[in-house]
């Protein structure tokens, strides 16, 4: 490579750590349990997002309620007026479980209306508001539901740091999941993990891996803590420990049945600090692993493959192999096309005009 070459590839990378605050993936593994009386949860597996993970949790609706309903839509049931609070609040938990938010909102209203003082229901009806990104109503519902007896207040304060985290109020959010911590929240590990998230949003990297440290030590098997543990050490340029995070979590999530989406996160995390390092071998094969190491895989349905792409195109560059480079670059920028990603199919076309 030219040296003219050389020097542009290092400035459009540096466009790209200038233009996107996050190089490296954080895996945001939120739970908002869902309660009802006695308190029982589950969750749900967690479904990627373009920076993180967001979980929620199913509902116990009986089979026998679900077939009921399969002949006799709840709108259209005579005996509706007189169900009891706690039926409004399993058909709001059943519609909860389908995605029906607006249907979970409307039941969960009529059960506070019969029972103003329902922790459980202000709970549930302020998940529904944040997973509609209803974050006001949801703040003022778990905050409403902070005012009554709950059989496990670190939950709620746990709920309400989630939302605001997601609402980027990241020292509410760790004011909140500290008063889960300390209200010995059953889950706690999590509540940890997600102070950890949002000191390291604000860039308090120290408090952070603190934090992450104390969620590994509740649970060993915490891939997310590890790769986001990785990601606070590159930031300190503790380059050795982060990888050592990375290939932590790599190898426990290859251990699971089912690998999660931090299985290719933690691969493209560890892929850019081998880049970082000049390490291009490496980084060819982990930015490999982050795409699933199948190619025709490639959709605009991942469209995160589009920066592996990208970067996978520098590092073969770097290693001379210039076709390899121009096959990645072409396919990165037909995934940012596909995407409407117009700032950087721009920047991929810039590159791939001056490879020529």
């Amino acid at each position: 490579m030219s040296k003219f070459g050389r020097r542009l590839v290092v400035v459009v990378l540096n466009l790209f750590r200038q233009q996107s605050a996050n190089p490296f993936i954080y895996a945001k593994y939120f739970r908002r349990s869902t309660l009802r009386s006695p308190v029982i949860t589950r969750d749900l597996p967690p479904g990627l997002s373009a920076i993180g993970v967001v979980l929620v949790v199913t509902a116990l609706a009986s089979p026998t309620y679900a077939r009921d309903r399969a002949v006799h839509p709840v709108s259209q049931t005579p005996q509706l007026a007189q169900l009891a609070t706690d039926d409004y609040f399993e058909r709001a938990y059943y519609y909860f479980e389908h995605g029906s938010l607006q249907s979970a909102l409307s039941y969960y209203s009529r059960v506070l209306s019969l029972d103003p003082s329902y922790a459980e229901a202000y709970n549930n009806r302020a998940n529904a508001h944040a997973d509609l990104r209803q974050y006001p109503e949801a703040i003022a519902d778990f905050s409403e539901a902070l005012n009554y007896d709950h059989p496990d207040l670190g939950l709620i304060y746990y709920n309400r740091g989630n939302t605001y985290l997601e609402m980027g109020r990241y020292d509410a959010a760790i004011a909140d999941f500290s008063d889960a911590i300390q209200h010995h929240y059953s889950q706690i590990a999590l509540a940890y993990y997600n102070r950890g998230n949002a000191n390291l949003s604000l860039g308090r990297y120290y408090s952070a891996i603190d934090d992450f440290d104390q969620a590994i030590s509740h649970d060993s098997d915490y891939v997310q803590a590890y790769n986001n543990r990785g990601s606070t050490q590159v930031y300190l340029e503790n380059f050795a420990d982060a990888i050592e995070d990375y290939s932590t979590a790599i190898k426990l999530d290859q251990a699971r049945p089912t690998p999660s989406p931090t299985l290719e996160q933690a691969h493209y995390n560890r892929a850019n600090v081998y880049y970082q390092l000049g390490d291009y071998h490496r980084a060819v094969t982990d930015y490999t692993a982050a795409l699933g190491g199948d190619r025709a895989d490639l959709t605009s349905e991942k469209a995160h493959h589009a920066d592996v792409l990208y970067s996978r195109a520098l590092a073969q560059m770097f290693l001379g192999d210039r076709p390899a480079a121009l096959a990645d670059l072409d396919q990165a920028i037909d995934l940012y096309n596909q995407t409407g990603n117009v700032e950087w199919y721009q920047y991929a076309q810039m590159l791939r005009d001056r490879w020529q």
